[in-house]
């Protein structure tokens, strides 16, 4: 049983609109990141805040949104709704926009959002499945502007119409069949009430509903592609009355530009109706007949208004949005990110007489473009980061009154996207524990590797180098923040600035004496207690008044040593020898004794919290594994817990998260950490929600901190973590850092809202953003675009295959470039760039094993214009030079095809899938490579991987995966099975174990195979067959499987649970796990999975199980032998009354036997893996 598991979701943005969705009359983002909808606002930074997520168990094939009202006749109205191109519909009964969405699975449905739980409500759903329909390339949903009908469009050659009046009734009389009986008539949007028409334009590339009259009928025009691959214009009237489309007032048109894919209709408030087409090299405005001449009204080809059009930069356009304040003028957005400003002129009649076209600049490759206010638009991409970017403010006045270039757009906000990941790798750190994933991200312009590690990333503010520091502290001292450094037999007190900061970045960094402080001594607690300045060590407490007039200090009365200190809030608490407590707080400017207290062993830790209005001291004793919970002042005893484990605690401390829950934390020295839900009512600490951690291997030091508002706590070890809570469950978020020994909050004027670290390398101030679960970080390549790329441990480098296309936008002809790269693995520094020849791309890397030395294997292809498949290509072995980190090549050899896959099968061995050929090649200690073996049973081999044993898996364009041997000389492959189905894959990988193998195919489903043993294959075919095993519908394209996991691995409880085989990752910019179940804990999971599916409903009435079922052309199987990680997640945040639910199942043979604790035990163990 394998576990399927998302850590990075998908970050490909297909779209995005803005409505009201989430309060009337403020509009919200709306992104369609392909398995689920983000809704965000538009801050005051500005920048997004996002408030909302919307799992759904599909693929989002378009996203348009509604908002239904009262219709009005007349064209102002009818020529505002238009202008308002981002904020459309409005639901009856419901004053805020609904969304309607259409899947891949045809369920089309709108939601609204409720104020109250559940947020995501489904208004109308219904399945437009065609049995015998073939699905569409273009695939949309367009609402008619005056609010008369929604138009889906899904299959070649139907059109789907959703009347959204009430059900016409027979008019005697009436031509207008469409047309409503009442002005003032509600909208109902009931999506049950659609119907399919056909549509004689089959390969259609836009439709849009053009603006019409209450009066008329709704007007739709249609691009499409004919028979000779001409684009054409066509208008329809849809009568929804008949239930028919009939021809519209336009004529068929054919565009001179065969690249035209958007159009752009045009309101007739100016006294002009019409729409823009728009294509790679041009715009041409086709007007209404009539519209521009009141003596050419009716149907039939426009009378003779003049041809308008204007040329563009050549580059297909993908996106368009119109200006806001600006109704004649559009923004236009092209694949390779070129946004352009195209303006309307108009003759004083209100004819359009001339269109102008203006360079605006460059921004990533947009889907969608969304005005969020009059100067700041929203760049959707699936192709590179989205952006929000700031236009001049010009373009809300005389749009073309400014020369080009005189103003330029700035990027305000980026959104950071891996997609599409043409290729990956999985870098294990040395020391072991710690990994993360390289990615070749990106596509044109956007083109980048980015390193994807679990956990949080610190930005690096400020450093100091200075061994040995094993505490550090935050104090205020005349208005300004200083930081006490503890070593272990003394102290300093330092001041860090940037005011001065010189142009490599380093800090002014002033050492402060003070008149309180003893550096020659160990420092135990530095901090601020009430308007006094306290050092706290082993001998007695010294402080000191505000502005240092005054000193004192106070010991203990029979000479005990302190031994720990902690303090908030005007209460100092100390720790003495023989377990005795001490509370001192300030008194007339002088520390008093107020409280004390005597345990029954030594205190090992201390921490001071306010909880409520309580203030308490959590206290950690030696030899008991017990912490005491007492209250403050009084030092009372209010609770306390024994510790189920067999180290010493190191640290306690007690925590309140924003939404109210009080949790007790105990980190111990073998690096694990206990926590406990704390009732503050009673002071009772829940035994049952204990939750055990080992989140690293030393001793364990927990800090409190607040990052945007959230309760933090910091875990400093030598694999540091901050525990978060969210969707009433704690969040374990590794951080990026190694060995840090203390950590405090440190808001000075130089670094506000930061932390200060220490580690014993020295001292680091950094802030943290967010609290991610993943944190990506860009290696940016200009415009050579990463294509593959494979690492080497033994020389710390990344090999990485470029490839640079140029494109001259006056004739749009395409030059590329390849080229090889070899970077430095830490400071990603390029030590060898080798150019390839003209003509030539790079396919395919790996690393080789010669000898005793490492080298980088490169397969390429020559792309030559006319060949349908490469029939030359070269395998390059690039090797380092000497002992200065300069690579060069080292050898090359011609071969007749395109290496699409390489791997090494075993060392000084070379497998290459060369066009429908795996080729065998030996390479000596000279680096002379030789062909030795040669097997042509492939339709086309576009995957190769080792899986041990010389054996290697081929995956096949057209038949699935076939299983190979390479025998010793005389060499030869052997195959020894195949899959007989017909599959195109996209990834395969070995499992490991039991003969298993993994594939991806492209009707997007993950399934593995098994090869039979010899001893229970029923036949000599079964012998020679990968035998089907598990099915699962993934609904992304995988593009590459990497052995290895996407987290550190402890060898904590859930590694007995599974075990993390894989990685993969896919061209929607989604990062996952494939792990590896017990048959114990499969059994339990898939009873969990089964009983999930009849609780947790699916938004837009979607089911799992279908989602997850095995899709191709004539196939449906339910899923098999894989559990759905994500969904399986959902069971820790139910609410009771559903766990119970699940727990019970629908019958007593569906119930399951784990209590809820076990079960999210083993679930929220199975999450760390991802």
């Amino acid at each position: 049983m394998l576990y399927v598991a998302t850590a990075q979701p998908a970050t490909a943005q297909l779209g995005a609109l803005a409505c009201d969705f989430l309060e009337s009359g403020v509009p919200a983002l709306v992104v369609n990141k392909l398995t689920r909808l983000e809704v965000s606002y538009l801050n005051d930074t500005p920048g997004l805040t996002q408030v909302l997520e919307i799992p759904l168990w599909s693929t989002v094939a378009a996203i348009s949104s509604i908002k239904l009202k009262v219709r009005r006749v007349g064209r102002e109205d009818r020529t505002s709704s238009m202008r308002k191109a981002n904020l459309r519909g409005h639901l009856q009964g419901h004053q805020t926009s609904s969304i309607l969405v259409l899947t891949t699975c045809l369920q089309l449905f709108a939601i609204t959002y409720s104020p109250t739980a559940p947020h995501v409500v489904t208004s109308s759903t219904v399945s437009i499945l065609e049995q015998h329909g073939r699905l569409a390339e273009y695939q949309t949903i367009t609402v008619d502007p005056e609010l008369r009908c929604i138009a889906v469009h899904a299959y070649t050659g139907l059109l789907r119409i959703v009347p959204l009046g009430s059900p016409p009734r027979a008019r005697r009389g009436s031509k207008a069949s469409s047309r409503t009986d009442s002005a003032s008539e509600l909208a109902q949007l009931d999506l049950t009430r659609g119907y399919s028409i056909r549509l004689q334009n089959l390969n259609v590339t836009c439709l849009s509903f053009l603006p019409s009259d209450s009066d008329s009928a709704p007007s739709i025009a249609c691009l499409s592609a004919d028979h000779l691959g001409r684009r054409v214009l066509d208008t329809y009237n849809v009568d929804l009355a008949e239930k028919e489309l009939v021809s519209g007032l336009i004529e068929s048109t054919i565009m001179d530009d065969p690249g035209s894919e958007v159009l752009i209709p045009i309101g007739g408030e100016l006294g002009a109706e019409g729409v823009l087409v728009v294509g790679e090299e041009s715009v041409r405005w086709v007007p209404v007949p009539g519209s521009e001449d009141s003596g050419n009204k009716g149907k039939g080809k426009a009378g003779g208004p003049t041809r308008v059009s204007c040329q563009l930069p050549v580059g297909l356009v993908q996106a368009w949005t119109a200006v806001a304040g600006s109704p004649d003028s559009f923004l236009l957005g092209d694949i390779y990110g070129r946004l352009q400003l195209l303006h309307i002129i108009r003759s004083s009649s209100g004819a359009v007489s001339d269109l102008r076209i203006r360079d605006l600049g460059d921004t990533s490759s947009p889907t969608s473009i969304v005005f969020l206010s009059p100067t700041l638009i929203y760049i959707a991409s699936r192709f590179a980061d989205a952006q929000l970017v700031q236009i001049p403010s010009s373009l809300s006045g005389d749009a073309m009154s400014v020369e080009d270039g005189s103003d330029d757009l700035q990027l305000v906000e980026g959104f950071a996207s891996l997609a599409p990941i043409m290729d990956c790798c999985v870098v294990n750190s040395n020391k072991g524990g710690t990994s993360h994933v390289v990615t070749c991200s990106g596509a044109y312009k956007g083109g980048s590797l980015r390193i994807v590690r679990q956990g949080v990333g610190l930005a690096e503010l400020a450093s100091l180098e200075l061994e040995g520091i094993r505490q550090v502290w935050s104090i205020l001292w005349l208005g300004q923040k200083l930081l006490v450094l503890g070593f272990i037999s003394e102290s300093k007190v330092v001041s860090l600035s940037s005011s001065s900061a010189d142009a490599d970045g380093e800090e002014d960094v002033e050492e402060v004496d003070l008149p309180v402080f003893n550096t020659e001594k160990a420092t135990l607690l530095a901090a601020n207690v009430g308007s006094l300045l306290v050092q706290v060590t082993a001998s007695g407490v010294s402080y000191t008044n505000e502005d240092g007039t005054s000193t004192n200090t106070w010991v203990s009365d029979d000479g005990k040593h302190i031994t720990l200190a902690a303090a908030a809030n005007g209460h100092l608490v100390l720790a003495l020898e023989g377990g005795a407590v001490v509370l001192l707080e300030e008194v007339g400017g002088k520390l008093e004794k107020k409280s004390s207290s005597q345990l029954p062993n030594e205190v090992a830790c201390l921490d001071v919290a306010v909880v409520g209005s309580q203030a308490i001291v959590a206290i950690g004793l030696w030899t008991s594994h017990t912490v005491v919970i007492a209250s403050l002042p009084s030092l009372t005893t209010l609770t306390s817990q024994v510790i189920d484990t067999s180290y010493l605690i190191r640290s306690v401390l007690v925590a309140t998260f924003r939404d109210g829950v009080s949790h007790l934390f105990a980190g111990m020295g073998d690096g694990s950490v206990a926590s406990y839900v704390l009732d503050t009512e009673s002071w009772a600490v829940q035994g049952s929600s204990k939750k055990t951690l080992t989140l690293g291997t030393t001793p364990v030091s927990l800090k409190v901190f607040v990052a945007k508002g959230s309760v933090n706590v910091f875990v400093s070890s030598d694999r540091p973590t901050i525990i978060s809570r969210s969707g009433d469950r704690l969040v374990y978020s590794s951080v990026n850092l190694k060995d840090i020994n203390s950590v405090v909050p440190f808001d000075s004027t130089s670094f506000p809202s930061s932390l200060a670290l220490a580690s014993p390398a020295g001292l680091r101030i950094g802030r943290i953003e967010d609290i991610h679960r993943v944190d990506i970080r860009t290696v940016p390549f200009e415009e050579d675009g990463p294509q593959r790329i494979a690492y080497d441990a033994s020389s710390s480098t990344y090999g990485v295959v470029c490839l640079r296309r140029d494109i001259n936008r006056s004739t749009g002809e395409q030059t590329t470039q390849g080229s090889i790269k070899i970077l430095d693995a830490e400071s990603f520094e390029v030590l060898s760039d080798i150019p390839l020849l003209e003509e030539e791309e790079g396919q395919s890397i790996c690393v080789l094993s010669i000898g005793t030395d490492k080298c980088y294997a490169i397969g390429t292809a020559f792309v030559r214009p006319g060949e349908t498949e490469p029939s030359a290509g070269r395998i390059l072995l690039i090797a380092q030079q000497g002992m200065d980190r300069t690579f060069h090549q080292a050898a090359g050899l011609d071969i007749k095809g395109c290496p699409y896959s390489m791997v090494e099968p075993s060392p000084g061995h070379l497998a290459a899938a060369v066009n429908s050929q795996v080729i065998a090649y030996t390479i000596d200690d000279h680096f002379s490579i030789k062909s030795v073996a040669t097997w042509s049973g492939a339709f086309i081999a576009l995957n190769l991987s080792a899986s041990g044993n010389n054996t290697l898996l081929v995956g096949d364009a057209m038949r699935s995966m076939t299983l190979l041997r390479l025998g010793e000389a005389p060499y030869v492959l052997e195959e020894l099975a195949r899959d007989y189905r017909a599959l195109y894959m996209a990834a395969i990988a070995p499992l490991g174990s039991n003969d298993e193998y993994l594939g991806a195919e492209t009707d997007l489903n993950l399934f593995t195979v098994q090869k039979e043993n010899v001893t229970t294959a029923r036949s000599m075919a079964d012998e020679h067959a990968l035998s089907p095993r598990g099915v699962f519908h993934l609904g992304e394209m995988v593009t590459k499987f990497c052995a290895g996991s996407f987290v550190p691995q402890y060898g904590d409880q859930s590694a007995d649970a599974a075990k993390s085989r894989l990685v993969y990752a896919t061209s929607a910019g989604s990062l996952g796990v494939i792990a590896e179940l017990d048959a114990s804990s499969a059994k339990t999971l898939i009873e969990l999975e089964r009983n999930l599916r009849q609780v947790v409903e699916g938004v837009g009435g979607l089911e799992h199980e279908a989602w997850r079922s095995f899709k191709s052309e004539r196939t449906v199987k339910p899923p098999a032998g894989f559990l759905d990680g994500n969904f399986v997640q959902l069971f820790a945040s139910l609410p009771k009354e559903k766990i119970e639910q699940v727990l019970a199942g629908k019958s007593e043979h569906e119930r399951i036997s784990n209590s809820e604790s076990e079960l999210t035990k083993t679930v929220e163990e199975l999450g760390r893996l991802h």
